[in-house]
């Protein structure tokens, strides 16, 4: 791991670390109907985030090899970025704010940052591309660093508001500082033929992701509806066990494509193979570890859903483990402009994911049997992208 990618994965760690602070934050801040809508809510913004990458964020890191390229590229990427920006604005804030429980503060400061949330997060992946990681990392940590003062305020009894608040003016502080710091301007100009040019591929990209990423809640109620939500819960809290593993699974996609990008194609081969199979080593040992949480440290952790929680942490390391490499592979075939495979193992693993989670639940209706059927599906989803792999050697 070079200079550049040893900061890229401490700014994932830190971005990483910092969401999580906000959800507990306003968590402790607002009552459970409130936080309920402002979970949902954030889970749009974390899933829009997630379709953005895919279709535009990656393509970016695809430039990393042309430094003529890179600065226009990113331009259109933070105009598009702002464009878009109300269409994931308005859905999070009516989910936010609208029923029952819903808090306007708590709408309004989502909806208000998705534009510096989007915008942010695709020059962080072009100044990693840049082999500028700590310019990342350095919008991250000032970004950080207003949620420590709302840390301070919540220890003074203040509620959510002033939380969510200071993360507003944090995200367009760190949106600001990484935009001067890279020199980046939005380029509206020539951006509508830059989008004709490469819909197709992009399409190809954003529609997997739409499909593989709007399985799991999917899944989750149809196992909440066939085997109950005390299930659900229990699969949810393996998962947030298992969830140190997501920043090196993030860390990847921030660095390898960019690296790939400037590689020769045998060194790609060996760069993401060994990424992978060291990610996945980790992850099985981080699983293995869970296996000898004693009960009392568990519990505290996640009160009576550890007692379901830990039926999955047999096969939770594995199926992750599984998961890890397909994510990897999918990201060598994105590196290699295979939008269409992507798109085609994002429907496999999508539809496997459902009908495996919904014949467990209906035939067993237990924890374990449920996250068996995750991990098959994982081993499904990571045989087509090998078979894709395969076929563009």
């Amino acid at each position: 791991m070079g200079r550049s990618g040893r900061w890229a994965l401490v700014d994932q760690v830190l971005a990483n670390a910092s969401n999580a602070l906000l959800v507990f934050l306003i968590a402790g801040g607002s009552s459970p109907q409130s936080f309920g809508r402002f979970a949902v809510g954030y889970a749009t913004l974390a899933f829009a985030v997630g379709v953005w990458r895919n279709g535009l964020s990656y393509q970016v890191s695809l430039t990393s090899g042309s430094p003529d390229e890179l600065p226009i590229e990113t331009g259109r990427a933070v105009a598009a970025s702002l464009a878009a920006a109300p269409a994931v604005a308005i859905p999070v804030l009516l989910i936010t704010g609208l029923g029952s429980g819903g808090d306007a503060a708590l709408a309004w400061g989502l909806a208000l940052a998705v534009p510096f949330v989007l915008t942010q997060d695709t020059l962080r992946f072009s100044s990693v591309a840049a082999g500028d990681g700590q310019t990342a990392v350095f919008s991250d940590a000032v970004w950080s660093a207003f949620l420590l003062v709302a840390v301070a305020l919540r220890f003074n009894g203040y509620g959510a508001t002033p939380v969510i608040a200071l993360w507003l003016v944090g995200a367009i502080t760190a949106t600001a500082v990484i935009m001067r710091r890279r020199r980046v301007l939005p380029l509206f100009r020539g951006s509508l033929g830059w989008i004709a040019h490469s819909w197709k591929g992009r399409a190809h990209l954003v529609a997997g992701s739409v499909v593989a990423g709007l399985s799991v809640p999917v899944t989750a109620a149809l196992v909440a509806m066939l085997a109950g939500p005390d299930v659900t819960g229990g699969l949810a809290g393996a998962g947030l066990l298992m969830a140190p593993t997501n920043s090196l699974v993030a860390f990847l996609g921030l660095t390898l494509i960019a690296r790939s990008a400037a590689a020769a194609r045998p060194q790609k081969r060996g760069m993401f193979a060994r990424a992978g199979l060291l990610t996945a080593a980790l992850t099985l040992v981080w699983g293995l570890l869970l296996l000898f949480i004693p009960d009392p440290l568990g519990a505290a952790l996640l009160g009576d859903t550890w007692y379901l929680s830990k039926q999955a942490l047999p096969v939770i390391g594995p199926q992750y483990a599984v998961g890890v490499l397909a994510q990897v592979a999918t990201l060598r075939l994105v590196s290699a402009g295979s939008n269409r495979a992507v798109h085609v193992t994002s429907w496999v693993l999508g539809l496997v994911r459902v009908i495996a989670g919904a014949t467990a639940a209906l035939a067993f209706g237990t924890v374990l049997s449920v996250a068996t059927g995750e991990a098959c599906a994982m081993l499904i989803w990571l045989a087509c992208t090998l078979w894709f792999i395969h076929r563009i050697r």
